[in-house]
């Protein structure tokens, strides 16, 4: 199993606690936290992560979907949509992204991990699912 880079895109910091802990859990280490797309951005573009784990609402002026397009358009990397927006609008938005997943909170553990294992199996055989 690969040793992934993740990124949590995520601006409450209990959510920010909860995937820290279950990602250690299941043997994953996140490489940085930020709160804000800008900040995805730039930090994606930096570093190339393997998979992000985007929020949809952050703060800053961009939300993580418009994070995610771009980020996408600049690096080739895996994301993970989390968000407490179950509605068609937002789920449209973000399969123009091309998520492995898209979560609606609050997160079933054992489907977060399983797709953040998928990941890590291997990156390019992901069944893209939304």
């Amino acid at each position: 199993m690969k040793n992934l880079k993740i990124l949590i895109v995520e601006d409450e910091a209990l959510s920010v606690m909860f995937l820290k802990m279950v990602l250690k859990k299941a043997g994953h280490h996140v490489e940085k936290v930020v709160a804000s797309g800008e900040e995805a951005i730039e930090y994606a573009v930096a570093e190339g992560p393997d998979l992000i784990l985007m929020d949809i609402s952050l703060a800053g002026s961009i939300d993580g979907i418009e994070a995610a397009l771009t980020i996408k358009n600049k690096v080739d990397v895996q994301i993970i949509f989390m968000t407490g927006y179950p509605d068609r609008k937002h789920m449209t938005r973000a399969k123009e992204a091309d998520p492995v997943k898209y979560f609606i909170k609050p997160i079933e553990t054992s489907d977060f991990i399983t797709a953040v294992n998928a990941v890590c199996q291997d990156p390019d055989k992901i069944e893209h699912k939304l």
